[in-house]
């Protein structure tokens, strides 16, 4: 961090790291007043899980990181009876996911989350497991070894302290650890009203498409979403989750879907000087991207907040290693230049056909999003026809793209930041 020391800052006040759940991070969180409201009221008003889903980059995790902090706060203060109390991970699906495993590995961060909260749950009058801590234990080792931890847990039906019995191994959860751990939640948390864990799976637009989200949801239907006393919350991008709404198998079983749209261009300034209030040591600090700037990198980028610092810490860095003095006076037009000049650096190193730069432009032009069912007004007889220049701006990092083979209407091929850069060059400072 000696970068951001030399500076006058705490850290780095342009990480894109999800804002912590805590009351500096509450702080940090601007323009999302009626967002929370929303995700505060379906967290607490249901046993219904959460859908959420908006562009990459656009703060989903950190909006639902301090909705669900702000209501444990609420309980934690006694300004609440409902524990409404997220876990410390977060989780994510693969295309192969072993939906067992999955739940077991849940059902491990639950049990901790019982031992972090026992005191406060036991205090408010709370059903809470007595073995919490030894079963958290027992999960902690590789190796479970001797007298020293045998114990007998009522509905396991065994005793786990006169042989090793590795960490690995079934023996444990196979003898009843899921239905144990499952009662725990049922005797914590027997009506919505009386709160529950949120837990987080993050980033469903890894799997690619919605028919496997879709997929691995309803076989998660009857092992994971109806497990009494879990909120969860699916988080995803592109247009990944839209169709899980639809599934009658699913129904009844989640909110409709909660979309998180870019923060309002008003409401930027106030979130960047609000990070550089937080992390600057003194008055004389000079942030290398203020307000102004910022708001020209987020227009820039296309509202990607996510984008916008990342290509913050980008240009500190470079003032920092190139020894650039910076003033409130002259750092708004440097870093022009210096976009500028990165914009140039790509664009000079792209190759494409004439009919290829057509079809990224026409993306541009159409707010850096399109669909392959938009391939007539490509210029295109079909989507086949018009795959083949998609897959050449993919290959350089100019556009990225998701199917969705529910809805092919939807807008599922989307610039990258480089692409957001060359678009730059292209219209304003190409010859």
């Amino acid at each position: 961090m000696a970068m951001w020391d030399d500076l006058g800052f705490e850290g780095n006040l342009y990480d894109t790291a999800p804002i912590p759940p805590t009351p500096e991070g509450a702080n940090l969180l601007v323009g999302r007043k009626k967002e929370l409201r929303k995700v505060e009221n379906r967290l607490t008003s249901s046993n219904q899980h959460l859908l959420i889903e908006g562009d990459s980059g656009v703060g989903k995790t950190s909006l639902i990181s301090i909705a669900a902090f702000r209501l444990a706060q609420k309980f934690y203060e006694n300004s609440s009876d409902q524990a409404i109390i997220p876990v410390k991970s977060t989780f994510q699906l693969s295309p192969n996911l072993d939906v067992r495993e999955f739940k077991r590995n849940v059902l491990y961060e639950v049990v901790r989350a019982f031992e972090e909260n026992f005191d406060v749950l036991k205090r408010r009058g709370f059903s809470v497991p007595e073995d919490v801590k030894r079963v958290s234990s027992w999960l902690s080792d590789p190796v479970f070894k001797g007298p020293e931890f045998g114990f007998q847990l009522a509905g396991f039906g065994g005793n786990y302290g006169n042989s090793s019995e590795p960490n690995t191994s079934s023996g444990f959860s196979d003898s009843g650890f899921e239905n144990v751990v499952e009662r725990w939640l049922e005797n914590c948390f027997p009506n919505v009203e009386n709160g529950g864990f949120v837990c987080v799976i993050d980033n469903m637009e890894l799997l690619e498409t919605s028919k496997k989200v879709r997929d691995l949801l309803e076989s998660m239907r009857d092992t994971c979403l109806n497990i009494k006393g879990i909120r969860w919350v699916l988080c995803g991008a592109r247009g990944i989750i839209g169709s899980v709404t639809a599934s009658p198998r699913l129904e009844g079983r989640l909110h409709d879907l909660l979309k998180v749209e870019p923060i309002a261009d008003e409401a930027v300034p106030l979130l960047i000087d609000k990070r550089i209030l937080s992390y600057r040591k003194n008055e004389t600090a000079v942030a290398p991207v203020g307000a102004k700037g910022f708001g020209y990198l987020y227009d820039l980028f296309g509202n990607n907040l996510r984008s916008a610092l990342s290509y913050s810490t980008k240009f500190s860095t470079y003032c920092y290693e190139e020894e650039v003095v910076l003033t409130d006076d002259n750092r708004d037009e440097i870093l022009r230049n210096w976009v500028e000049s990165t914009a140039k650096e790509i664009y000079s190193n792209i190759s494409l056909t004439p009919k290829t730069w057509e079809v990224f432009d026409g993306i541009a032009v159409r707010g850096g999003k399109c669909s392959p069912n938009d391939y007539e007004s490509f210029n295109f007889s079909s989507t086949q026809a018009m795959r083949p220049k998609v897959r050449d701006l993919e290959e350089i990092n100019l556009t990225v793209s998701s199917v969705d083979e529910s809805d092919r209407r939807r807008k599922t091929i989307s610039l990258t930041s480089n692409g957001w850069l060359v678009s730059h060059y292209r219209s304003t400072l190409g010859d």
